[in-house]
């Protein structure tokens, strides 16, 4: 009899189970919420890049960063 007790110890208890299946759908809300989010940063980010004059200044600033890190190599700072 104690075996038997000492196995069902380890048993989650009856409202741990139910706190567990009212949680159940909280992820699922969760990666909604996300995903949500993370398209519509996408589409806007996609609209920003379509602006032509945007583009040409973020291709600039990359291609002076891109500069500086390379002129480490080549000896010296630009």
């Amino acid at each position: 009899m104690k075996d038997l007790m000492l196995a069902n110890s380890n048993l989650p208890s009856l409202s741990k189970l139910k706190r567990r299946r009212a949680e159940r759908g909280m992820t699922t809300a969760e990666y909604a919420v996300g995903t949500i989010g993370v398209t519509t940063l996408g589409g806007i980010l996609i609209a920003i890049l379509r602006n032509e004059e945007f583009r040409a200044l973020i291709f600039d600033v990359i291609k002076k960063l891109f500069e500086f890190i390379m002129s480490f190599f080549n000896g010296g700072i630009v």
